[in-house]
């Protein structure tokens, strides 16, 4: 009995024990495989960086080989750029020493042509009064009347204008006009395509007004040649010369020069309109102050209209006020030598 109840408590004993290592070790078995799960996880993630990692540093070297050689090829490309700037500043520096002569021998030229120039004009000056009369179709110097001077004898008519004192203060030597004119008939000889046209003209009216118009007064036909001030502009200056109007249309084919500058100023000022083919030409006072180029030359077939000196057609109240002078008409062009003797005289 004592042997049966020996064993049942040996049993017994043998099976506390046994519970007790079940309780005490699974915890512990349960961790580690958490931990074994997580280093595989934690293995497995190593694995695909590598993995990836691996692969761009594949990407990379390729890269690298591919600029490298993008390297090599710029510099190649430089040397060449570099010897053809080489080439090209010695090309320059040879350049700028021709370039240095030329200028030198053209300044030299400049010299040269003001001299010759110089004495060109000097003689064609002295020559100038005689050529003065060369081409001379009317001249009107209102010495006491106002006589055409030209071998043409075609004398004006003066409607009210008054004599007085011309630009050297010579008395009656000179007309002044209010509100009246003086009218000159037409003339063949005043049919001309190439022309110049010259008077001295003083005024101190800003308003429109017209010194001399080559036109039919009553009803503005037969338009030739016009001069004008403060007609397109205010302070402006205008010489008009008629192209191109076969059927004499008016106010139709008209080309205006026009320059702008206040002359209002009671002074007496020269003033040259001419026309050279299709180049019109404007001078005040012996300089060249405007050019202009038609768009064809001359061909209008309008002659016929009286010169209207002093006033505009009738249905223009464009009188002028103010002294004028030394009317000269050239059937030929004069050239700045001359204009400028007779701007000077």
């Amino acid at each position: 009995m004592k042997k049966i109840i020996f064993l049942v408590g040996v049993a017994l004993i043998i099976g506390i024990f046994s519970c007790q290592k079940q309780v005490d070790y699974q915890p512990q078995i349960n961790s580690l495989n958490s931990n074994i799960t997580a280093l595989q996880k934690s293995r497995d993630s190593l694995a695909l960086a590598l993995a990836q990692t691996n692969n761009n540093l594949n990407t990379t070297n390729i890269n690298v080989a591919a600029l490298s050689k993008s390297l090599d090829s710029i510099k190649v490309q430089l040397t060449i750029i570099g010897a053809q700037i080489a080439t090209l500043n010695s090309q320059m520096a040879s350049a700028n020493a021709n370039i240095a002569t030329l200028t030198a021998q053209i300044a030299d030229l400049n010299l040269k042509y003001i001299d010759l120039l110089a004495k060109y004009n000097a003689i064609i000056l002295q020559l100038a009064p005689n050529t003065l009369n060369s081409g001379l179709v009317a001249y009107y110097p209102f010495n006491g009347n106002a006589n055409d001077s030209s071998v043409n004898g075609n004398n004006g008519t003066v409607v009210g204008a008054s004599l007085t004192s011309d630009r050297f203060g010579i008395i009656n030597s000179a007309y002044l006009f209010k509100n009246n004119y003086i009218i000159i008939p037409n003339n063949k000889a005043y049919e001309f395509n190439n022309y110049t046209i010259s008077f001295w003209a003083s005024t101190n009216s800003t308003s429109k007004q017209v010194p001399i118009i080559k036109l039919n007064y009553d009803d503005a036909k037969n338009e030739q040649f016009a001069f004008a001030f403060n007609d397109l502009s205010a302070n402006g200056f205008q010489f008009a010369a008629k192209f191109n109007n076969t059927n004499c249309t008016p106010g139709l084919g008209w080309q205006k020069n026009e320059y702008i500058k206040s002359l209002a100023d009671g002074n007496f000022h020269h003033y040259v309109g001419s026309v050279d083919g299709d180049i019109i030409n404007l001078y005040i006072d012996g300089l060249l102050v405007k050019t202009i180029i038609a768009p064809s030359k001359v061909s209008s077939s309008c002659f016929g209209g009286d010169i209207q000196i002093g006033r505009d057609w009738k249905s223009f109240n464009d009188y002028f006020q103010g002294k004028i002078d030394d009317v000269r008409i050239y059937n030929r062009v004069l050239n700045i030598v001359e204009i400028s003797y007779l701007s000077s005289h």
